[in-house]
């Protein structure tokens, strides 16, 4: 090969390096710019971020699976046997979504298992193992373990009727929308607390092997900072059971309104949740102030400072103390 040729091909390798370098430095950016928020972030490994379009679907089917089966008025009006009753909770869950303020949490210490038979492709081709790596990155399996599902309601909004009706398919779906609006129309939040808008608390979805650890009450408060994010004064949701009654409380909500399970009833007179669970006794509206800075960590108590002791006098000091008293 020539010296010319050689000193061609350098170039052009050369160029194709610094091309490399410009796509890459424009992908990292466009990430960037597209990458979820983060809200907060554990030692163990948990990220708490926006939830994007990208897991949608993702998140309505975890709560299809791990939610409806538990949550009171969903459990006792059997919705999950119910397939037009599912597809319509389906549906306003895609709707509350599309609002763009839920949040769900990864778990950053999962990592999908590569297959045998892609490890043996990635040993013999080399440029396109980097290829596939690139694509891996982009496009990796992340492991979302729960969700919070949040909406900004505006008082305009809520003031009209067409805003408010949204098509309910499914006898199971209607009881549980019907108790709901109706403990949900009791109180007035907006004129309760002389506010223009409102974030709402509807769902939290945990998978069982990630309950127990702490994870609804950072859900909770990462939810109280999409509101001060959006500069919402109040927070408000409707909660069916005593833990997430119990959990608003924790977060600054208080009762505006409960009702008694056994008092709500169809129109025969026939209970319709006649099985909420121990502990859960009420459907409660609940809401609460939003501070417009987060709450400060407690101070630390001080010591209790040991008792000081007198200076200690010298021989010389004390002679001439003496003599003072004898003058």
């Amino acid at each position: 090969m020539s010296r010319k040729l050689r000193k061609e091909e350098e170039k052009f390798k050369q160029l194709k390096e610094e091309e490399e370098e410009v796509e890459d430095k424009y992908e990292v950016q466009m990430r960037r710019i597209y990458s979820p928020l983060v809200w907060h972030k554990t030692e163990s490994g948990f990220s708490f971020q926006d939830l994007k379009e990208d897991h949608f679907n993702e998140v309505i089917q975890m709560f299809q699976e791990h939610y409806v089966y538990n949550e009171v008025l969903c459990k006792n009006t059997e919705l999950y046997n119910d397939k037009v009753s599912m597809d319509s909770y389906a549906e306003r869950m895609m709707f509350y979504l599309k609002d763009g303020h839920s949040i769900m949490v990864v778990d950053k210490n999962y990592k999908e298992e590569i297959e045998e038979g892609e490890e043996e492709e990635e040993k013999e081709n080399t440029e396109e193992t980097k290829q596939k790596k690139k694509k891996k990155k982009e496009d990796e399996k992340i492991k979302i373990v729960a969700a919070l599902i949040l909406r900004v309601i505006h008082r305009n909004d809520y003031a009209r009727v067409f805003s408010r009706v949204q098509l309910v398919e499914g006898e199971a779906m209607k009881k549980c929308i019907a108790f709901k609006n109706f403990v949900n129309r009791k109180v007035d939040v907006f004129a309760k607390f002389d506010c223009d808008s409102i974030l709402r608390f509807y769902d939290i979805c945990i998978l069982p092997e990630y309950r127990n650890r702490g994870l609804s009450l950072v859900l909770a408060k990462c939810g109280l900072n999409v509101a001060r994010a959006m500069k919402v004064p109040v927070v408000m949701g409707v909660f069916s059971d005593f833990r997430m009654q119990k959990l608003a409380k924790k977060v600054g909500m208080e009762t505006l309104y409960e009702m008694n399970y056994v008092d709500w009833r169809d129109p025969d007179g026939e209970m319709i949740f006649d099985d909420p669970g121990a502990g859960n006794y009420t459907l409660a509206l609940m809401a609460g102030l939003v501070s417009i800075l987060p709450p400060e960590p407690p101070k630390p108590k001080p010591e209790e400072e040991a008792p000081k002791k007198p200076p200690k006098i010298t021989r010389a000091e004390k002679r001439a103390l003496l003599e003072k008293m004898k003058t």
